[in-house]
């Protein structure tokens, strides 16, 4: 897929720090661990399961005692990978290990592509079906879109909300929902928990 070798090129880099964006460092990068964690506390949850880990910047700083990373490149083993860190190279749909309390999808389903929508849909279902209790999605608000989102070489307006809506409105619900992007982001916050039966 054209995006996974994009972001194959762009990790392969000698220095991996910062290099998943403006997003994973700075203010962004500190808003984002504030909420995430903040949702921890508050649901209790203890492990999570992120599909796209990206240079680890969000991984190192949030409060789980077990933490599954998922993406298409091996990350390189150095210092700054915690010991409560797993991390797996492999396509997001193609998962098939642990479920964990939550599942997180940060900044990533906005760089899956027009040709590659089918993945995206079976990303979601896989995140869906391995989360517990709680899942959280950083990405556009698909029903909503900004005014001329996506374009360029890995941004497309993928209509993630539709596919959930569609499929999980049942047995998920949606208890937050950011009300505007922060400085520097077009993305908001979406928080699922699971209903109890």
């Amino acid at each position: 897929m054209k995006s996974v070798k994009y972001w194959q090129n762009r990790y392969s880099r000698a220095n991996i720090k910062g290099a998943s964006g403006a997003g994973s460092v700075g203010e962004l990068l500190k808003f984002k661990t504030n909420f995430i964690n903040s949702k921890i506390a508050e649901y209790n949850l203890k492990s999570a399961l992120d599909f796209g880990h990206g240079d680890l910047g969000l991984a190192n700083q949030i409060d789980v005692d077990r933490y599954i990373g998922l993406d298409i490149f091996d990350f390189p083993k150095d210092s700054f990978v915690k010991d409560n860190i797993e991390l797996i190279n492999i396509p997001f749909d193609e998962y098939d290990g642990d479920s964990c309390d939550m599942a997180m999808c940060i900044d990533v389903l906005y760089h899956i592509l027009e040709p590659e929508q089918d993945y995206m849909k079976k990303t979601v279902d896989k995140m869906f079906a391995k989360a517990k209790k709680c899942v959280i999605i950083y990405a556009q608000d698909s029903i909503n879109s900004p005014k001329g989102f996506g374009g360029g070489s890995h941004l497309y307006d993928s209509k993630w909300r539709q596919h959930v809506d569609d499929n999980y409105s049942e047995s998920w619900q949606l208890v937050h929902q950011q009300d505007r992007p922060e400085p520097n982001s077009s993305a908001l916050f979406f928080v699922y928990l699971k209903k109890e039966k």
